[in-house]
This record gives C-alpha cells, sequence and structure tokens, in this order.
C-alpha cells in the first residue's frame, strides 16, 4: 500500500446531520430554522423518556456540542423527558477494561484511548429502565457546558488545558493542533426537505459556505476532561485520555485518526517524567504505592455509586482490578 496514493473517509455524509440538532426547539444560526428533534412527538404526545449519551470523540468528529448549544455561544434547555450524559475522555469504540493497556499505535499517531465507559452505560441502561417502568428520577444529565467554562473552541482546549496557538507544547512528544471534523451547511437539492429528511437527494450533497462553530470540552492540568461522567479510570487516571488522534506518517499524516481517541501513559517516577519533558507528574508522584492507587480508586467507585453512575458489583470489580496496577 502506497503512502502517498492512500485513500481514507474522514467523515460519511448524510442529510441527518443537518439542523435541528438540539431535542427541544431552537433556531439554528446557520440554516435559519426553527425546530427540535421532539416536535413530532410533542404534538402527539408521544415523546419517550431519552437517555442520549457520547464520547469524547463525538465532540470532535460530530460536532456533538451543536446538540446541547445555539451555535451562538449560549448554552440550552433540555427537555425535562431527556437526558445527556458524555462519558468523559473516551473514545467512539469504546476500551474492554479487562484488556491489558495498548501497546501499538496502528496506523495513529498515538496509542488508542484506554478509558472504558462499559460500567457507566450498564449503570444507565438500568436507571432508565426505573424511569421508564417505575418513574424513579435518573441522575442528571451531564456535559460540558458553556456557562461554566467546560466546553470552549478548539484553539482553547489541548495538551495539558492550554492553547496551540501560543506553538510552545506542553510536552515535546504530543503535537496538538486542534484538528476537527468541521460542520458546513449542506444543499440536497430542490426535491429534498431537511425538516422533513424526505424528499430525493441529489448527492453528494452542495457544501455552502456558512459553517457552524463547533465546541469541545475543556480539559484539567493532565489534559483529561473536566465535566461529564468521570469514570474511575479518569478520577484515578494512569496517563491521559483524549477523544482525537491524528494519523502517522504513511497514512495521511496529520489528519484525524479514525475513532480510536488516544491515550498518552504517564511517567512511572519524577526522574523519568523530567527526562521526557513531561509536565504531568509521575504515578509515584500521585499515587505513592499501589496500595495509594486502589485508595484513590476505591474513592472514585463509592462516588460514582452514590451518583447512579456505577453499580456496586461493578465498583467491586474496578477495586479488585486496580490491586493489579503496580506503581513504582
Amino acid at each position: 500500500m502506497g503512502t502517498s496514493s492512500l485513500q481514507h473517509v474522514e467523515k460519511i455524509i448524510t442529510a441527518s446531520d443537518d439542523a435541528p440538532f438540539t431535542y427541544g426547539d431552537s433556531t439554528d444560526p446557520v440554516s435559519g430554522t426553527t425546530g427540535g428533534l421532539l416536535d413530532r412527538c410533542t404534538q402527539s404526545r408521544t415523546c419517550p423518556k431519552i437517555f442520549h449519551t457520547n464520547t469524547d470523540t463525538e465532540y470532535w468528529q460530530f460536532g456533538m456540542a451543536l446538540d446541547t448549544t445555539d451555535g451562538l455561544g449560549h448554552d440550552l434547555p433540555i427537555p425535562d423527558n431527556v437526558r445527556i450524559y458524555q462519558f468523559s475522555s473516551t473514545q467512539h469504540v469504546g476500551f474492554n477494561p479487562a484488556a491489558p493497556l495498548p501497546t501499538s499505535t496502528g496506523m495513529c499517531e498515538y496509542l488508542p484511548n484506554a478509558n472504558p465507559y462499559v460500567y457507566q452505560q450498564r449503570a444507565l441502561l438500568l436507571a432508565l429502565r426505573d424511569w421508564v417502568i417505575s418513574g424513579k428520577t435518573p441522575p442528571n444529565s451531564r456535559y460540558a457546558r458553556i456557562d461554566d467554562g467546560t466546553l470552549k473552541p478548539p484553539t482553547q482546549v489541548g495538551f495539558p488545558d492550554m492553547a496551540f496557538t501560543t506553538g510552545v507544547p506542553a510536552y515535546p512528544k504530543v503535537v496538538f493542533t486542534g484538528l476537527e471534523n468541521t460542520r458546513n451547511l449542506l444543499f440536497w437539492g430542490p426535491q429534498f426537505v431537511p425538516i422533513e429528511e424526505s424528499g430525493i437527494l441529489a448527492e453528494p450533497p452542495i457544501v455552502e459556505d456558512a459553517a457552524y462553530n463547533i465546541l469541545q470540552p475543556a480539559v484539567d492540568a493532565d489534559g483529561n476532561d473536566i465535566d461529564g461522567v468521570r469514570s474511575t479510570t479518569l478520577q484515578a487516571p494512569l496517563g491521559t485520555y483524549m477523544g482525537w488522534n491524528y494519523r502517522k506518517a504513511g497514512f495521511g499524516e496529520g489528519d484525524l485518526c479514525d475513532l480510536t481517541g488516544s491515550f498518552i501513559p504517564f511517567a512511572g517516577t519524577l526522574a523519568q517524567r523530567m527526562a521526557n519533558g513531561d509536565p504531568r507528574p509521575s504515578l509515584h508522584e500521585r499515587y505513592g504505592s499501589t496500595a495509594g492507587y486502589v485508595a484513590a480508586v476505591t474513592n472514585a467507585a463509592n462516588n460514582l455509586v452514590a451518583d447512579g453512575f456505577l453499580l456496586p458489583d461493578d465498583a467491586a470489580a474496578i477495586i479488585d482490578r486496580a490491586a493489579s496496577v503496580v506503581i513504582p
């Protein structure tokens, strides 16, 4: 397979990518249309209870922020029958929590994201069941927002939390460019009605100049998402977990790399991180020992159980697995 002729698809464009993006009614600033995803069921009083979950990759590759903002810098209210949960600092396809940490980058520049969301997903499935069957109120929505500074332009989030436009990377082994999939206004031809998602499509669509304002989750000093449902992996991290990754040389270098996200492990000791120029505290500095790491995981697990985002049996399994992690 030649390096210069390699072809890849960054995004599949469909008519369902058109506005409205929000569950409640809003006016789309680019297309000028007003409406919401639940308009029809609201009129007929048949709207279901909805759990909307998404990963960090959905922000970088699919414009997730448009589902909760008006595109003009404001958060929008979420209907009472909807909950939105951001699985913070996770990748699209998920990661098996029983698998060892990844050691190969494949066609990507960095290791794939190793932060699983299966445990949060399990707890929320039962919460949705209880909401539908018995009316038990589920956990409140958790996702990055503009009003509290946890949702920002891509030029203001990075690795760690710094503007890449400064031109000075925080960690020389990781280059952050702020690349994201953009969204433009699409024209599907005169025989297609976007608000109805019906008619005859003209393919490919005409891409208009008008583009949407895409925002991304802000990160902490480690480069991990601040808001959303933060797993035990994120609250007691072994590295930085991100929704974006780039293709390495020979595979469309510099473009977004599929849906795997990134994992940048912490150094084991202070001496190792200093030798690497890594600004993030090492595993030893954070936890001191395996017992210290287990204590951090246990605290995170207990908090998630209390908040309804983790089942007690899963918490026990996570804590048991933490005991096998070696902290220098």
